[in-house]
């Protein structure tokens, strides 16, 4: 058995109702999707063996593989996969990823408990069709999100997962833990390693104990900031990984001080000045000053010149209008270390700011950014596809902000209409402009990308994943092993 440890544990794995990458890594262990993301960012098969494009790229047909079996013994077939994708749209559903299909599969605005959208057609046991409202080239990658995982009909109820996976999970209630065996009926290509038990280490403190007592092998997620990787025990190596994690500071927008073009620009610009100093970021923090990280956009997209303007500065053109103003900033734990919260307290207060920085635990979080109760909050975000859609998630309106995001509402019009223009530069190019207008609004600070590290025991032969993309974090169990 190997064991690794993750900063955060749930108790049921259900793919409809997951929120973070912690979650999605440990679904994809015990679930399958229709298609999958490999190590090359391609799309490949999983349940559907085979998929056909028709009626000008509006129809998609998918074929089952009929050897693939829930864990339960029971094969995986259409009327599942209709209901697992269904259940995302019913009124209590609780899907922070139905989004990314609601505009795009027809049917899928008010569905009634229990019924498919019109868009899903079961053809026979093992085929079905999506029908979509235009053509959209990320659909397959929509479908290879961890969210969108297939589940036996009716079975979400269970406590217990019953997925058609590679690993049978069991969770621990009374050690908290979660036990990972390897399906032997599995279809696919089955995991190195038979056993795993993961754990919850959520301070970099009890990582480090628990390598040097000899309970860990592998650290999957590590509170990086407060990660020195000198410090690191004897016999066991830093993993660097090319993650797509951002972390963006988000304005409130019905803040009276906020609501001031001018003064959001120069915040903006002040608190870039304070990331760019020498030994603010960890060693696994970039500074990224746009919302979208290098890659998903043509290169004009980045080509701007960036906001910076010092302390000093901020406090002779603010301070009398503004002196002693009080902004509570609400930071996650584990992404602000503290020479960052340090710099930024002072020029906050050489600049004539009352900063109130708070770092409430992830579930304070997010009721904080549903509920508007912030001036600014930074959320960790990671990129569920490599395509501008696939990282908008936090600003769609009841997503995001479960309130809804004023500033957001008229990028998502422009997007509406960028979104299925057939010519991909054409249609990059729109992305392009509609999210630099919104970015120049500052209602949204970027701040910087994460190299998320791994920590492992000498000997344990960690596979080349990039965590690009969160499907390809199932290589870790595909690959996983102790070398001999």
């Amino acid at each position: 058995m190997m064991n690794l440890s993750m900063t955060s544990l749930p108790e049921r794995l259900d793919p409809a109702e997951a929120w973070n990458y912690q979650q999605f890594l440990l679904i994809q262990t015990v679930f399958d999707t229709l298609v999958r993301v490999n190590e090359n960012g391609r799309i490949v098969a999983s349940l559907a063996r085979k998929w056909f494009v028709s009626d000008q790229g509006r129809t998609y047909t998918l074929k089952l593989d009929s050897a693939a079996r829930f864990q339960n013994g029971q094969p995986v077939e259409a009327d599942d996969v209709a209901y697992s994708i269904a259940r995302h749209f019913w009124p209590e559903s609780k899907s922070i990823v139905k989004v990314y299909l609601s505009k795009i599969l027809i049917g899928t605005d008010r569905v009634e408990s229990g019924k498919l959208p019109s868009g899903i057609q079961v053809i026979n046991r093992h085929e079905l069709s999506f029908k979509l409202l235009n053509p959209y080239p990320p659909f397959l990658s929509i479908l290879a999100m961890p969210g969108f995982s297939i589940l036996k009909k009716d079975a979400h109820h269970d406590d217990r997962p019953n997925g058609s996976g590679p690993m049978i999970g069991t969770f621990n209630k009374n050690a908290k833990t979660w036990l990972l065996r390897r399906y032997e009926s599995y279809s696919g290509i089955k995991p190195k390693t038979a056993e795993f038990c993961i754990q919850e280490k959520s301070t970099i403190v009890d990582v480090l104990r628990s390598f040097n007592a000899g309970e860990l092998d592998v650290a999957i997620s590590v509170p990086f900031s407060d990660l020195d990787p000198t410090a690191v025990p004897k016999g066991v190596r830093v993993v660097r990984t090319d993650s797509l994690v951002f972390s963006h500071l988000y304005v409130n927008p019905t803040h009276p001080l906020l609501q001031q073009a001018g003064f959001r620009k120069d915040l903006a610009g002040l608190i870039y000045s304070v990331i760019e100093q020498p030994g603010v970021l960890s060693p696994f923090q970039q500074k990224s000053a746009h919302f979208m990280p290098k890659g998903i956009l043509p290169s004009t997209y980045y080509d701007r010149p960036e906001n910076r303007i010092s302390a000093r500065a901020f406090r002779a053109k603010w301070g009398g209008d503004h002196s002693n103003a009080k902004l509570r900033f609400i930071i996650p734990k584990g992404y602000f270390g503290e020479p960052l919260i340090k710099a930024l307290s002072k020029a906050f207060e050489e600049a004539g700011l009352l900063a109130d920085l708070q770092t409430p635990p992830s579930q304070e979080l997010n009721r904080r950014f549903d509920n508007h109760d912030f001036d600014l909050i930074s959320m960790p975000y990671m990129g569920n596809f490599p395509d501008p859609d696939g990282f908008l998630e936090l600003l769609h309106e009841g997503i995001g902000f479960k309130q809804g995001f004023e500033p957001s509402r008229n990028l998502f019009k422009l997007l509406s209409e960028a979104r299925f223009i057939a010519d991909p530069t054409k249609r990059l190019r729109a992305y392009s402009s509609a999210l630099t207008d919104f970015e120049a609004l500052n209602y949204v600070i970027p701040l910087f990308h994460v190299n998320l590290p791994m920590l492992a025991k000498d000997g344990i032969s960690i596979p080349d994943t990039s965590y690009r993309y969160e499907a390809e974090l199932k290589n870790l169990f595909w690959q996983l092993q102790e070398k001999h």
